[in-house]
C-alpha cells in the first residue's frame, strides 16, 4: 500500500474515533429509574447513584432520569449533578400534556414551579429560592369534569377538520391518545394571588370566584383580600383590614314554600 493511501486512512481513522469522543463527551447521560438508586452519605444526605456506581449520578456533569408509561410516552425527566437534582424538572400525563414543570439547585427547588391539571390548565405556579417558597404564589381552579369533557370533544372536532391526507391527522392516527399542548387553548382561572419570603406569606393577597360561564373582568371576581405582615416578629400574619365580597349575581330565583319558582 502507498505511504500516501497509508497516510489518508489513518488521518480518517483518528478523525472518526475524535468526532465520536466528542459526541461522547457532549451527549448528557440518561438512565432509567430502575437504573439507579439513593444512599445516604455521612452526613445522612440522599444521594443517587447508577446502580453498582462508586460515583454519584451525574459526578461533574448533568446526568438525566427517565422514565416511561406503558403506552411509551415519557413520564418524567429529572436532572442530577453529583448525586443532587439538579437543573429541569418536567412530568407528562400519559397522553403528553404537561403535568409538571420546574427547577433544581444542588438538590433544592430553586425558580418557578407550574403544575397542570387534566386538560393542561394551569393548577399552580410557584417560585421557590433555595428550596424555600419566594416570590409569586399563584393558584388556579382546576378543570371541572365537564370541562374535561368540552375539551376533548373539542379537540375530536379540530381533528376531524383537518384534511384527510394531512401530516397532522396521519400522525394522529398512530398516536391518538397523545395530545399537543397547543392543539386547544386552555383558559386558566384564577383562584389566589400572593407572594411569600421565606416560606412565609407577605403582603397584599387576593382571592376570586370561579367565573362559570360568565365573561367577567378579574375586579368582579373578587372574593376576598387582604394584607400580610411583612416583619420578622409577625410574619404570615394577617394585619390590617381583610375583606370579603359578595359574588355577582346573575339572575335571582326564589323558592316558594309550595315549592314554585319565582324568577
Amino acid at each position: 500500500m502507498f505511504p500516501s493511501v497509508q497516510n489518508s486512512i489513518a488521518w480518517r481513522l483518528s478523525a472518526s474515533f475524535f468526532l465520536l469522543a466528542l459526541f461522547d463527551s457532549c451527549s448528557e447521560k440518561r438512565l432509567s429509574s430502575d437504573d439507579v438508586e439513593y444512599r445516604k452519605d455521612d452526613f445522612g444526605n440522599e444521594i443517587l447513584y447508577a446502580i453498582d456506581d462508586d460515583e454519584p449520578f451525574g459526578q461533574g456533569k448533568r446526568a438525566y432520569v427517565t422514565e416511561k408509561y406503558d403506552n411509551g410516552q415519557i413520564r418524567f425527566e429529572i436532572g442530577f449533578v453529583n448525586g443532587l437534582k439538579d437543573g429541569k424538572v418536567e412530568f407528562w400525563q400519559t397522553n403528553g400534556l404537561p403535568e409538571l414543570t420546574g427547577s433544581y439547585a444542588k438538590g433544592k427547588r430553586d425558580g418557578l414551579f407550574t403544575a397542570y391539571g387534566k386538560i393542561g390548565e394551569i393548577v399552580y405556579s410557584k417560585s421557590f429560592i433555595n428550596d424555600k417558597l419566594d416570590g409569586n404564589f399563584t393558584l388556579y381552579y382546576p378543570a371541572s369534569n365537564s370541562d374535561k369533557a368540552r375539551f376533548f370533544e373539542k379537540l375530536y372536532e379540530v381533528r376531524s377538520e383537518k384534511s384527510y391526507f394531512s401530516w397532522n391527522r396521519l400522525k394522529n392516527l398512530f398516536s391518538s391518545e397523545k395530545v399537543d399542548p397547543e392543539e386547544i387553548k386552555v383558559t386558566n382561572h384564577l383562584r389566589l394571588e400572593a407572594q411569600f419570603h421565606q416560606d412565609f406569606p407577605v403582603g397584599p393577597y387576593r382571592a376570586f370566584f370561579h367565573p362559570g360561564n360568565l365573561q367577567l373582568s378579574q375586579e368582579e371576581l373578587l372574593k376576598e383580600d387582604g394584607f400580610f405582615s411583612d416583619l420578622n416578629r409577625s410574619k404570615g400574619q394577617l394585619i390590617e383590614q381583610q375583606r370579603f365580597y359578595y359574588p355577582r349575581a346573575s339572575g335571582l330565583v326564589v323558592i316558594l314554600p309550595d315549592k314554585v319558582r319565582l324568577d
